[in-house]
């Protein structure tokens, strides 16, 4: 609880129009936050990591802000998928990186533009997305990487 305030609190001081990025961990909090970092500071958006079932935890920082994007990493594309169902606001932008198969992640049928990025264990999958033939813990680096650089 203290860090949901201490981020309300930070995004209600630092400026009424604060843009976020939430990124969603994956299993076992496994994430590359080093490669997050770097794409939000390529998109000078301020970054929130979070478990991925800390999805209310989500749903209250987007409630503070006018301008959120999300990123899921492995199991946390299943979180994003909650919060863009749950969530009164729409995102800016999705990334899913890694995501499990079987998860629908056409954010395009919210009217939500979107990257996925898929590995070997994504696979088979109907969602559409850019495969990337990496070892699934290299992959988020390699996204970002692309994301940065432009498609």
């Amino acid at each position: 609880m203290k860090y949901i305030l201490a981020i309300l609190f930070s995004l209600l001081t630092s400026s009424a129009s604060a843009q976020v990025i939430i990124g969603f961990k994956g299993k076992h909090s496994i994430f590359d936050q080093k490669a997050f970092y770097q794409y939000a500071a390529a998109k000078n958006l301020k970054p929130v990591v979070l478990e991925a079932s800390e999805v209310h935890k989500a749903l209250q920082i987007i409630k503070a802000t006018d301008y959120y994007e999300l990123y899921g990493y492995s199991l946390g594309a299943a979180s994003v998928v909650t919060v863009v169902r749950t969530a009164k606001s729409k995102p800016r932008l999705v990334i899913t990186i890694g995501a499990y198969r079987g998860l629908d992640l056409d954010f395009g049928k919210y009217n939500i533009p979107f990257y996925n990025f898929f590995d070997y264990s994504s696979v088979p999958t109907t969602s559409p997305g850019y495969y990337i033939n990496s070892d699934h813990w290299a992959v988020q680096q390699i996204a970002v990487n692309i994301l940065v650089t432009g498609l």
